[in-house]
């Protein structure tokens, strides 16, 4: 066995987060926290992004980072 073989057999990290229902409640959490965090919102540009795109969006754009697609 050689060490590419070694390493394709160990499970994706996508796979040991337990896959995109298991991400995305990470991710949920995630952004709720971020939208809200006054220290974050302190800087200009984070402020604005956060009003560009509803926090729905983020939501979905983090939980759509399956890497085998």
């Amino acid at each position: 066995m050689t060490g590419s073989e070694a390493v394709s057999e160990k499970p994706s990290l996508y796979d040991r987060l337990g896959g995109v229902y298991n991400i995305a409640t990470v991710v949920e959490d995630l952004i709720d926290r971020v939208m809200v965090d006054p220290r974050l919102n302190a800087n200009p540009r984070v402020d604005e992004a956060h009003h560009k795109v509803p926090p729905a969006g983020f939501k979905y754009l983090g939980g759509s980072l399956d890497p085998r697609t």
